[in-house]
């Protein structure tokens, strides 16, 4: 399905020229307890300069601060480039992401996002979208992995489904 631009969504943009160096940060209310809090979002990169140049590329930077005024505290989680896919940039698409912060060896107070013109090429321009935003209680059971449905070939109304989860499962 499409992309379509969300009403609502936080429009991280900028432009890499050389009189002009643009970091945005992006800075979340404060979180009484980080370690039992998951935080997911959608996000998208749109290339506002070129969709198939191979150089240009949305990336950002997720992380926790633990002083929402200092941008030295900001602690790096994991760094993204929704729409990237190693080889095409494609801005078409929104691409679920979600966090245990239980699970990084960060101390912080504060979600937060970032982005770096200089992630781009000289001239360019691009912009990443960031939607649904949702702070929760982290859940007590990981994730499962591996997730597989095998459809019956002898009744079509029956099907098989097998996961990794903390061993094996089926």
């Amino acid at each position: 399905a499409q992309y379509e631009k969300p009403t609502g969504y936080l429009d991280m943009s900028y432009d890499n020229l050389p009189s002009l160096v643009n970091r945005l940060y992006a800075i979340f209310p404060e979180m009484i307890n980080t370690k039992d809090t998951r935080v997911s979002f959608y996000a998208s990169g749109v290339n506002t300069s070129n969709e198939s140049t191979q150089g240009l590329r949305s990336v950002m930077i997720v992380g926790v601060m633990s002083d929402a005024n200092d941008i030295s505290t900001f602690q790096i989680i994991d760094t993204i480039t929704p729409g990237w896919d190693g080889g095409v940039f494609i801005s078409s698409q929104k691409y679920f992401y979600y966090y245990d912060l239980g699970n990084y060896d960060v101390e912080g107070k504060y979600f937060a996002l970032f982005t770096d013109s200089k992630f781009v090429d000289e001239g360019g321009r691009g912009s990443i979208h960031v939607d649904d935003v949702k702070f929760a209680k982290r859940p007590s059971c990981d994730e499962p992995s591996n997730f597989v449905v095998t459809p019956s070939t002898v009744d079509p109304s029956k099907a098989t489904i097998t996961w990794d989860a903390n061993g094996s499962y089926s």
